[in-house]
């Protein structure tokens, strides 16, 4: 196993993007659903099937995650491409 810092007695700073998802998006429990989301945020829009390539994920989970976004009102779905609302 390759010793990280902490391991060998040095420190590392703290990244300024550390937490930055969750204060985007407090109200998704599942890193799965904040991947999704800062993803079509990045985005600006995507399919599911560019979902799928990007992240790696199956279509079938996908779209359930994009469809909890969706009913949170974060994510509307327009011409079969999800958008940030």
């Amino acid at each position: 196993m390759t010793p990280t810092a902490r391991d060998v007695g040095h420190t590392t700073e703290p990244s300024p993007t550390d937490g930055a998802i969750d204060m985007v998006t407090p109200e998704l429990e599942t890193a799965q659903s904040k991947l999704v989301y800062v993803t079509i945020a990045a985005t600006g829009e995507t399919t599911v099937d560019d979902l799928a390539a990007t992240l790696g994920m199956q279509k079938i989970a996908l779209l359930d995650v994009c469809s909890t976004l969706s009913d949170r009102g974060l994510v509307e779905q327009r011409d079969g491409r999800y958008v940030p609302t």
